[in-house]
């Protein structure tokens, strides 16, 4: 028997990742907001935001070449130290030369949804597929994605990793090392789809 009780597929939860770049002042600023969507018969909430943040890494470190490896290592290095009881998501200096210009990957000013009005949005829902999997629909926008990926990864990260407890925290971290287990490298994360076995490998880690 798998995860759900109907035979069609059904959208959990929701995350609305807000990004805004300022190529001039060479700085970026961020929000996320999560949507409720339906109760997950086997997760609780903050399982629930742990595995779509998870989800929606492995989706982006699959699909954009140009920043696969250092989004690879970084995410590895900061679970580690979720894993051993590190109190946030914390990611070192990372910034792309584009145009000529050196652009912030990370950090960025972390503000409230309302705060930016103005922003590129990415959409991401976790969805129950038939079989009883857990899979992402991620909606990217047009425009600045070389930045923007990775950033869109990370924000969920870190932004999430304030709002858990100790336990969770570490159970995090230890969903996130598990997901790059699965790949082993980077260069082995390059089919699209790959994030939900990967997620599949780590949904034990999760629920433990």
């Amino acid at each position: 028997m798998g995860w759900f009780s109907t035979d069609s597929s059904i959208d959990y939860l929701k995350l609305d990742i807000l990004m805004h770049l300022n190529i001039t002042a060479r700085s970026g600023r961020g929000a996320i907001r999560w949507t409720s969507l339906a109760e997950h018969p086997k997760m609780s909430p903050n399982q629930a935001r742990i595995g779509l943040a998870a989800l929606n890494y492995g989706r982006l470190v699959v699909n954009q070449q140009e920043t696969r490896t250092d989004l690879f290592r970084c995410v590895s290095d900061a679970a580690e130290r979720l894993a051993r009881g590190q109190k946030e998501f914390a990611v070192n200096n990372w910034s792309m030369t584009v145009g000529g210009i050196d652009l912030p990957v990370w950090p960025w000013s972390i503000e409230s949804p309302e705060q930016l009005a103005d922003a590129t949005v990415y959409v991401a829902r976790l969805q129950g597929a038939k079989l009883g999997t857990l899979s992402i629909n991620l909606q990217m926008a047009w425009g600045q994605e070389l930045i923007l990926a990775p950033v869109a990864a990370l924000l969920p990260l870190c932004v999430l990793s304030k709002e858990l407890n100790d336990n969770e925290r570490i159970r995090f971290g230890e969903t996130l090392l598990a997901l790059n287990r699965y790949w082993g490298t980077p260069e082995s994360a390059v089919r699209i789809g790959s994030e939900v076995k990967a997620f599949e490998s780590a949904l034990p880690t999760l629920l433990a």
